[in-house]
């Protein structure tokens, strides 16, 4: 048999070149170059159901060890990686009452609120967070790093801004 990826079925070849990036992948079925692109067909259906079977599982993981922390990480790194900031920061917001003694925990669900809301448009609710990330941690190096320089790109507080960002 050939190797995988040859032969007569289907397969995905990289081309060489300067190609766009949409198109610098064919797809090649039956011996014959096809006009589909990466994300088309199948592959974006797969992709969207094994989204949701690994937010389901990280749910479960939650549901199943509610005193274990690293369930928590586990489901907020997957919320974030979709790019699901509402549901994020409802997680960090639980980690944060749910896990109360740990401080370092707190700072970083903090500074995560804080990014998800200035990304959601909402640099009052950031600010308001990274604020109760530096009561924690004065010296939070990412917390002083993303609000100086959201501080910065808004034209707000300047000087407060160049303080945090001599820190880091």
């Amino acid at each position: 048999p050939p190797p995988h990826g040859r032969g007569r079925g289907g397969g995905v070849h990289a081309l060489a070149g300067e190609t766009a990036a949409d198109s610098s992948i064919i797809f090649i079925e039956n011996g014959e170059v096809t006009g589909r692109k990466v994300g088309d067909g199948a592959s974006a259906v797969v992709l969207e159901e094994l989204s949701a079977q690994v937010l389901t599982l990280t749910q479960t993981l939650v549901d199943t060890h509610p005193d274990d922390l690293v369930a928590y990480r586990t489901d907020l790194s997957v919320k974030l990686y979709y790019g699901m900031l509402p549901e994020a920061i409802d997680r960090c917001c639980d980690m944060i009452v749910f896990f109360p003694d740990d401080k370092d925990n707190a700072v970083e669900c903090y500074s995560v609120i804080g990014d998800a809301l200035f990304q959601l448009d909402d640099p009052r609710g950031a600010y308001s967070a990274y604020e109760n990330a530096l009561k924690l941690n004065p010296r939070c190096l990412p917390v002083l790093n993303n609000y100086a320089y959201y501080l910065a790109t808004q034209g707000k507080k300047l000087r407060k801004a160049l303080r945090m960002s001599r820190i880091t």
